[in-house]
């Protein structure tokens, strides 16, 4: 070969190399684009505001003609357009993501108002060394240290919130409770007219739920026990405030997106007791139940749900590991899955489509999918590995394979007979037991009583008013769905 010869051939090469290289370019960028899109949202389950202004900044960034269509003349971003992509991406991963929580997203960050109720049932958890102070100290100081730039209001609250001071120093959660005795933790409770012999748990969720927005969650801690007063039909009572529990609650999931985390706690109690009847029983020395219920948008609570050093804290402080979880009803989660190879059926993981091969008499039908249930920071891997979390209707259903690598669950199903059509395998959740078990009819013998000690009087109506507001077409012994599969099986021709 001449050397005019080799090089022309080289420049040739060299050009299509730069051709190739300039056409793969696009769809290399893209490509980042889109899975920086799903690792996003597989984050926590949601794309915050934050995360859509690094999407932003990426687009106004690159000189990829891919990317640059999202742009307009005065280089900004068009956020309509780009939402549209964005959720076509994530429908296309069996992701469901609202166009508008995409143009409108939540911020990360969020501010906090911490409460404690303040009346007299309260007092015997203030005692020193208490597990009720040390659990609450080390919830505040774990909030503060892990999530910076959040700003704290301590609170106290009955038929008013008595007290509210910034946590912005160690003097002030000291104050509030850490070093706190009776007579000061009495004397808050009488602040701004509150009153410490009255527990009206529909003006305390009014001052509390007052406070949560799009940019706050609230926390409240409390014993949850009603204190009707002298003369007062309890039945009724009760009635009355369950009700008026579920329209307090169902007013604000009209305004937001809301979730609630209820933890079940312990503390050594040491105080004056009264009964449903506003009896007081004289002085109870008891291993007590006590509640923390975390209110706010299920951004902000996953991120909370997520602090695995706040949860050992809280476990060495009282905490049972007993929780109740309320989401908002919406569009059904659509997991992410794939369904499993097999010899014994065809499928099509797009339509979602399976095949299954006509069997000999005798033989079952089987086949597996394997799932990645869409980042539930509220329930924990053991659940979604308990088929009594399960609903399907006419197949076994088993959960004991290992997954192949980059999913969590393998679920294999099998029956006798085939049922051709739609099949549906839906992830439920129920009430939890234990808030029966913890509930009290009547606590006038609570202090013979050793079973009576550990329950809390009324806690289930409460439970029951907040569960209508959430769900009001479920019935509180039904379950209610949390994620679906959506399948199609037939049998091939």
């Amino acid at each position: 070969m001449t050397k005019s010869l080799f090089i022309s051939a080289l420049a040739a090469f060299f050009l299509l190399v730069f051709a190739g290289c300039e056409k793969k370019q696009p769809t290399d960028s893209l490509r980042k684009f889109n899975e920086t899109i799903i690792n996003f949202r597989q984050n926590d389950g949601f794309l915050s505001k934050e995360e859509m202004d690094s999407l932003k900044n990426m687009v106004l960034e690159s000189k990829n003609s891919r990317l640059a269509k999202w742009k307009d003349s005065e280089n900004k971003v068009d956020e309509d357009s780009l939402a549209g992509y964005i959720c076509k991406i994530l429908e296309r991963n069996n992701i469901e993501q609202s166009k508008n929580c995409i143009i409108d997203p939540v911020s990360e960050h969020f501010n906090i108002n911490f409460f404690i109720k303040n009346t007299a049932n309260m007092d015997g958890y203030i005692k020193p060394n208490s597990q009720f102070q040390d659990a609450l100290f080390g919830l505040l100081a774990d909030l503060k240290s892990g999530f910076h730039g959040n700003d704290i209001n301590l609170h106290y609250v009955n038929t008013v919130v008595t007290n509210r001071v910034p946590f912005n120093n160690s003097e002030a959660i000291e104050n509030y409770i850490y070093k706190i005795d009776r007579n000061k933790f009495a004397e808050f409770g009488k602040k701004n007219k509150g009153n410490r012999g009255s527990t009206d748990f529909d003006l305390i969720f009014g001052h509390v739920l007052e406070t949560v927005n799009k940019n706050s969650i609230a926390i409240l801690a409390a014993d949850f026990i009603f204190s009707p007063g002298k003369g007062v039909n309890v039945n009724d009572y009760l009635e009355k405030q369950r009700n008026s529990i579920r329209v307090k609650f169902t007013q604000k999931i009209e305004e937001l997106n809301l979730a609630l985390l209820v933890l079940k706690m312990e503390s050594d109690f040491d105080g004056n007791y009264w009964n449903r009847k506003s009896d007081n029983t004289g002085r109870l020395t008891a291993k007590r139940p006590y509640y923390i219920w975390l209110i706010g948008l299920p951004q902000h609570l996953t991120k909370i749900a997520k602090n695995e050093r706040l949860f050992v804290t809280l476990k060495s402080n009282g905490f049972t590991g007993d929780r109740i979880i309320f989401e908002s009803l919406g569009v059904e989660k659509q997991p992410e899955f794939k369904i499993g190879a097999s010899d014994k059926y065809s499928f099509n993981n797009k339509n979602r489509n399976i095949k299954v091969k006509r069997l000999r008499k005798g033989d079952k039908y089987n086949f597996i999918l394997d799932v990645n249930f869409n980042n539930d920071a509220f329930r924990d891997s053991a659940f979604f590995a308990d088929v009594e979390n399960y609903e399907v209707k006419d197949y076994e259903l088993a959960i004991n394979a290992k997954p192949p690598k980059n999913f969590k669950h393998r679920l294999a199903l099998s029956s006798e007979k085939l049922t051709q059509g739609p099949l549906k395998i839906s992830v439920i959740e129920k009430i939890p037991k234990w808030v029966n078990e913890v509930n009290s009819t009547d606590d006038t013998n609570i202090k013979k009583d050793i079973s009576e000690q550990a329950k809390t009087y009324g806690f289930k109506r409460i439970v029951e008013g907040v569960y209508s507001a959430f769900y009001p077409t479920i019935s509180m012994d039904e379950h209610h769905v949390l994620q679906t599969v959506n399948l199609n099986v037939q049998l091939e021709d």
